[in-house]
């Protein structure tokens, strides 16, 4: 499968969110992803599973025997399917994009609920240009992973409910970059 292909199917908006699933949960059913997709039509979510597993995105882990039919429990693929191979920029472009896009879908889902309380739910958005080395930025990001690796497996009791954090490394336009290098401070917006 050639990548531009490959890019293609992973930028799916539903797909992404069924990957987003997978590394919450490890593994699933379609029935058990469509309880937490309640949005997505069952028929499309089946064909978004089928595509991912066609691309070898996702596999079978496991067949049960369920009323005279299969039910599949289904993993993300550890393995690379582009190989060894880098995305290229373009690839990129596109999985920003789809990922923005993606983010901008659960904000308008939420917000069309009658019960939406951002302030309550704590959503917030926050941007901050910080100066650091390659060797400090990877240090950050560590111990970024550190502190999502000791929550990520919290399970549920009664009180926890689930919480979207998206972390985005993202550009600093050379304005941006030019005030900071003169001293004019860390730049953050919160809502």
């Amino acid at each position: 499968m050639e990548s531009t292909d490959l890019a293609k199917i992973v930028m799916n908006p539903v797909r992404i969110r069924i990957a987003q699933y997978f590394l919450v949960h490890e593994q699933g059913t379609t029935a058990q992803i469509g309880e937490e997709l309640s949005d997505v039509p069952k028929a499309s979510l089946y064909r978004h599973m089928k595509i991912m597993e066609d691309a070898g995105l996702i596999r079978v882990v496991q067949e049960n025997k369920k009323r005279g039919t299969v039910e599949k429990v289904y993993k993300l693929e550890q393995e690379n399917p582009m190989g060894s191979r880098e995305p290229g920029k373009e690839e990129v472009a596109q999985l920003i994009h789809s990922s923005l896009l993606g983010i901008m879908g659960e904000f308008q889902r939420y917000l069309k609920r009658e019960d939406a309380d951002p302030q309550k739910d704590m959503i917030s958005l926050t941007s901050a240009v910080f100066l650091l080395t390659d060797e400090e930025f990877q240090e950050f990001f560590s111990k970024m992973g550190e502190l999502y690796s000791s929550m990520i497996n919290n399970q549920p009791d009664g009180k926890r409910r689930p919480r979207k954090l998206t972390l985005i490394s993202s550009p600093v336009t050379e304005e941006k970059e030019k005030k900071k290098k003169e001293g004019s401070g860390r730049e953050e917006r919160t809502c």
